[in-house]
């Protein structure tokens, strides 16, 4: 008798642990093995859409994210370790000096510019040259000259702050700073 619960004990408690291990993919990733796996290989990955959607992960694969393979961003076996935000994958050129909300200009679609923050006002053929104003090494310093503008900054104008002419505005192109006006006549700021 004594054997027998031996046995049933040992049983019991092999079963258990079987089916107790923990994920190697961490404890959050709460899916069957067999939603990503298939029985002949666990190297051999085949997602079922209907098992896993990347959308309940915390970051929505939209744009290029769609196109790459897991194994970019996913370098751990331990999914939740996958960072975030954008510089943990992409090399940051600005240097922060542009900050680190790189969403102000750039979409997961393409890194090339669309929604820059001056909402095309230093267009020319439907692209912005940041670099004629900004430089890499620092954003937010700025190359642009008044004096090599349309309108030069002499006497009073020379010591108004920039933010007294150059304003926020909210219209179809969004939020942006105007900068260019289209006209410089004394009357439009002094009555």
């Amino acid at each position: 008798m004594f054997k027998l619960s031996f046995v049933i004990l040992v049983s019991l408690i092999t079963g258990v642990n079987l089916y107790s291990q923990s994920s190697p993919h961490g404890d959050k990733l709460n899916i069957k093995c067999d939603g990503c796996h298939v029985s002949g290989s666990w190297t051999t990955i085949k997602i079922k859409k209907d098992t896993f959607n990347h959308d309940n992960t915390g970051f929505k694969l939209g744009g290029q994210h769609q196109t790459i393979g897991c194994k970019e961003c996913d370098t751990d076996l331990v999914f939740d370790n996958a960072k975030h935000v954008c510089n943990s994958c992409h090399k940051d050129i600005h240097q922060p000096s542009a900050g680190m909300e790189c969403e102000r200009c750039h979409t997961p679609a393409t890194w090339i510019v669309k929604n820059e923050t001056h909402a095309g006002q230093f267009a020319q053929n439907g692209k912005t040259d940041c670099s004629k104003c900004h430089t890499v090494e620092n954003w937010e310093k700025s190359l642009f000259n008044h004096n090599d503008s349309r309108f030069k900054l002499e006497g009073a104008h020379s010591h108004v702050q920039c933010r007294e002419c150059h304003k926020e505005v909210i219209d179809d192109k969004g939020k942006y700073i105007r900068y260019k006006f289209k006209s410089i006549e004394c009357s439009n700021c002094h009555s």
